[in-house]
């Protein structure tokens, strides 16, 4: 499966493997839908090959429904590839970005 989320306590972690694009999209928002608000989420990109506009777009609507600015999101493990696309995207200034 393209997406896997474990429940810690507080802390949801999303795994997303392989191309994080539309095709997710079904996926990804169920998971949101069903995540705690006020938790905090991990989204591990270890397995992450590519991220287009669509997978950035998902993670911005991610931050608003989790809670907007005061989302705790952070993007964990990105290749240099998907590093580089989210910095190019300004999304350090968004998401804490490991």
């Amino acid at each position: 499966m393209p997406i896997t989320i474990e429940t810690q306590g507080n802390i949801v972690v999303m795994q997303i493997v392989g191309v994080f694009n539309y095709l997710l999209h079904n996926d990804f928002m169920r998971s949101i839908r069903e995540a705690q608000k006020n938790a905090t989420y991990v989204v591990n990109l270890m397995h992450t090959e590519h991220i287009d506009s669509a997978g950035l777009g998902m993670l911005l609507m991610m931050r608003e429904m989790v809670g907007g600015d005061a989302a705790r999101i952070s993007l964990v493990n990105p290749n240099q590839k998907v590093r580089g696309i989210l910095f190019m995207s300004q999304f350090q200034e968004l998401f804490q970005i490991t």
